[in-house]
């Protein structure tokens, strides 16, 4: 994630990551004499190939450590008409499932934080001015954040995150800006 300040940066960085990962499958391999061992490295050679495919359509599967565990972390920036965003979602032992959502627009953010548990979002809550600060270094302003825990989406059949967020950008944003944007969120989290 370090790596991910826009997305050649970011397509590099995880080229180089799925090769290394590749590499080990590959020489790992080599030296098993178990057919069991031998399907269960190629199915994971196959996985990577996915992964390398997946990160041609800015979709990325990136681990990171969070509270001292190794954690696939997915980042998605999605470019349309009339959307620009960034999507991340993770499950950590600690705060459970958490969901991101951050779009942007003429260096103005809007984000909606999910939660599937209420002690996440009360987390979120007293974060969100760390999270608004680190936008803030990036030129970017967080001008609305919601910060919802899962069951409160599913009891009430009319809310749901796009109409959270209804100015819905209108021009294409700057990629780089949110792979930072994910960048400066995943680094709130692995401090937390």
């Amino acid at each position: 994630v370090d790596a991910f300040d826009d997305e050649d940066s970011a397509n590099e960085a995880y080229s180089e990551f799925i090769q290394t990962a590749a590499d080990m499958v590959n020489d790992r391999e080599l030296e098993q004499d178990n057919t069991i061992d031998l399907k269960s490295l190629q199915l994971v050679g196959k996985e990577l190939t996915i992964a390398k495919k997946m990160a041609n359509r800015e979709d990325y599967e990136v681990p990171v450590y969070i509270d001292g565990n190794l954690t696939a972390v997915n980042l998605h920036i999605v470019h349309s008409e009339g959307e620009s965003r960034v999507d991340i979602r993770m499950e950590t032992e600690r705060l459970g499932t958490v969901s991101a959502s951050f779009s942007l627009r003429e260096g103005n953010a809007q984000g909606t934080l999910i939660s599937d548990n209420s002690a996440t979002s009360e987390i979120w809550k007293k974060e969100e001015a760390e999270i608004s600060d680190r936008f803030k270094n990036l030129g970017i302003n967080l001008t609305n954040l919601n910060i919802v825990t899962e069951s409160a989406i599913k009891k009430s059949p009319t809310l749901s995150v796009d109409e959270m967020d209804k100015e819905k950008d209108s021009v294409k944003s700057e990629s780089s800006d949110l792979y930072k944007m994910a960048k400066s969120f995943i680094a709130v989290i692995r401090k937390l």
